[in-house]
């Protein structure tokens, strides 16, 4: 069992183990049981202030704008005028979660989908495109590299770095 610095959470890891091994990884902590692996590590700030709830950080925006677009909804030209000067901001926190995602694609693409549409209305001056081609060609080489059927390898992008 894991117990965690706030309110004493705690993680039951595994039931029967032949033992227990960590692992100090650079951006967490790898946990190898007889029977699993985990790897536990802190929520990043840019993931958090995109997915709280009622944030009005300029990245949880352009997810909204994202998602009134999946649903049809035509608030989103609306979100994306009032962040005007915030947009670059939005766009290079969307780039940073997705950085930090490794474990579910949908999430994944969800960011780096919202952060190229975002990039659409940023002027090519002020935001360099390339910081988000080169983040979705190391996404892509660390999904195939975390799923692949020969040989899967648990790696972050940070590690990757």
């Amino acid at each position: 069992m894991i117990i965690g610095p706030v309110d004493q959470q705690c993680v039951m890891l595994s039931a029967r183990t032949d033992g227990v091994f960590l692992m100090n990884e650079i951006d967490g902590m790898r946990v190898l049981t007889s029977e699993q692996t985990y790897f536990f590590e802190k929520v990043q700030d840019a993931t958090v202030s995109t997915f709280a709830i009622a944030s009005i950080d300029p990245a949880a925006k352009l997810h909204g704008a994202q998602k009134s677009i999946d649903y049809n909804n035509p608030n989103a030209d609306q979100i994306i005028r009032e962040l005007d000067k915030n947009l670059k901001t939005g766009i290079e926190t969307l780039l940073e979660a997705a950085q930090y995602e490794h474990h579910d694609i949908d999430v994944l693409k969800h960011l780096l989908t919202t952060a190229s549409f975002a990039k659409k209305f940023c002027d090519s001056s002020e935001f360099d495109p390339n910081q988000y081609v080169n983040l979705v060609k190391h996404s892509i080489v660390l999904t195939k590299m975390r799923n692949s059927p020969n040989f899967a390898r648990a790696i972050t992008f940070q590690q990757l770095k």
